[in-house]
């Protein structure tokens, strides 16, 4: 088991206080050679600022487009503060597309999908 550290801009924190809060339970980030390395049974640490929070992966997908990952995922899932953001999968594309580096690292290594739960 290893523990990876996943970092939020401080423009994110809402985010990441509905995984702090153990709201939200599938983190999507696009793939890099780090995040490949995730598994299931891993920890991941989230940091924003001087906050952090750490969850186990009890699942870990890598989707080669958009379909797949919502073939798996519906946009809830992902993204269950659906009254602040995107509610459909194409407003999801659009944000995750909008995001520097996005488009070129899905292309590469695919979006990653981490399902979490709380440690005990």
């Amino acid at each position: 088991m290893t523990n990876h550290i996943l970092n939020f801009r401080e423009v994110d924190k809402k985010t990441f206080e509905l995984i702090r809060d153990g709201v939200k339970k599938v983190e999507t980030r696009a793939g890099s050679k780090e995040y490949l390395l995730i598994q299931a049974e891993d920890t991941i640490t989230f940091v924003c600022g001087s906050e952090n929070v750490t969850k186990k992966v009890i699942k870990a997908n890598r989707f080669k487009s958009f379909t797949e990952l919502f073939n798996w995922y519906r946009p809830w899932d992902i993204n269950p503060d659906i009254m602040r953001g995107p509610t459909s999968e194409s407003e999801m594309i659009d944000v995750y597309r909008s995001f520097p580096g996005y488009p070129e690292r899905i292309m590469e290594f695919g979006i990653l999908a981490f399902k979490l739960e709380n440690i005990n």
